[in-house]
Formats: structure tokens, sequence, C-alpha cells
């Protein structure tokens, strides 16, 4: 493990895999450290657009489940 003065940077990095899945590994560069960090940030930034999307709907029908406020949104766009 890398350390810096109170700071512990993660051995194991997630990494695509080409079946769209993800494994752990030990062996990742600089350019594959990036990669997943772009990869986080912009499934953050869909989850956020989501939250944006449904909060609305939901705030009005407090019991919706998620799947049916989904369902209202997508005949909203529609």
């Amino acid at each position: 493990m890398i350390t810096f003065e109170s700071l512990d940077l993660p051995v194991v990095l997630s990494q695509p895999t080409t079946d769209k899945g993800w494994i752990r590994t030990r062996e990742a560069g600089a350019k594959q450290r990036w990669e997943s960090v772009r990869h986080v940030e912009a499934e953050a930034e869909a989850f956020d657009r989501a939250l944006d999307q449904l909060r609305p709907i939901m705030r009005q029908h407090p019991s919706m489940t998620v799947a049916e406020a989904l369902m209202v949104a997508n005949s909203e766009v529609a």
C-alpha cells in the first residue's frame, strides 16, 4: 500500500471487462484508474438525474414505488 501522511490509497481497483462486467485487480495503471474515476462520476451523474426526475413525482405520491414513479416519468416523456 502506498502511504502518504494520514492518507491510505486503495490497493485494489475495479476494472471493466469486455462483457460489461467488473473485476477487482491489484494491477491497474494510471490510465485505468482515471477511467474508473470517470465511470464512477458518470454513474453518479446518471443517478442524480434520475433522482431529479423522480423526486417531484414521488413527493406528490409518497406511497408510490420507484418502479411506479419510473412508469409515470416515462409516460410524461413520451
